[in-house]
This record gives structure tokens, C-alpha cells and sequence, in this order.
């Protein structure tokens, strides 16, 4: 398999866990802090902005095509660290209750 096909179902990957991931920490009481979700954002909008964001990336890679691995590593890096921000943001909640 192509480095950059395991970047794609790597990032299509960390973008459905992120969006189950914001699910779940709304059914848990917490509220999404982006802008562009709103607070209480419903499930579709979630997958919807998820869906658009994977568009651009794949727009970054049509328009950049010499530096498409660098647009799919900072994308899967910075997806990465959102969740991981998620989980550590879970983390703090359950601590002060």
C-alpha cells in the first residue's frame, strides 16, 4: 500500500474517531469549545464540518500536489493532537467533580 493511502484512511480514521469522540464528551455533559461547531452542535453538524475539513485537505492536496505528503502528515498530526487535547480536557472534568 502507497505511503499516501495509509495517510488518507489514517486521517478518514482520526477524523470519524474525533467526531464519535466530541459525541460521546456531549452525551457526558461537556460542551464543544470551536467556534465553528457552536456550543451543543447536533451530530450532524459534527460529521458534516468533519466531512468539509476532509475536503479542504484533499482541495490543499489537488492545489499543492508537490507537497501533498506534508499537507496529510500536519493534518493527521494536528487531528492527533486534538484529540489527544479531548481526552486530556475529559480528564481534567472527571477530576474536579
Amino acid at each position: 500500500m502507497e505511503p499516501d493511502t495509509i495517510l488518507w484512511i489514517s486521517l478518514i480514521g482520526l477524523q470519524i474517531f474525533s467526531a464519535g469522540n466530541m459525541i460521546y464528551q456531549q452525551e457526558q455533559g461537556m460542551w464543544e469549545i470551536n467556534p465553528l461547531y457552536g456550543d451543543n452542535p447536533s451530530n450532524e453538524r459534527i460529521f458534516l464540518t468533519k466531512g468539509l475539513q476532509l475536503a479542504g485537505v484533499y482541495g490543499a492536496t489537488k492545489l499543492f500536489p508537490k507537497h501533498k505528503r506534508g499537507i496529510l502528515i500536519g493534518s493527521n498530526s494536528l487531528v492527533f493532537g486534538f484529540i489527544i487535547r479531548d481526552y486530556m480536557v475529559g480528564i481534567e472534568m472527571e477530576v474536579e467533580y
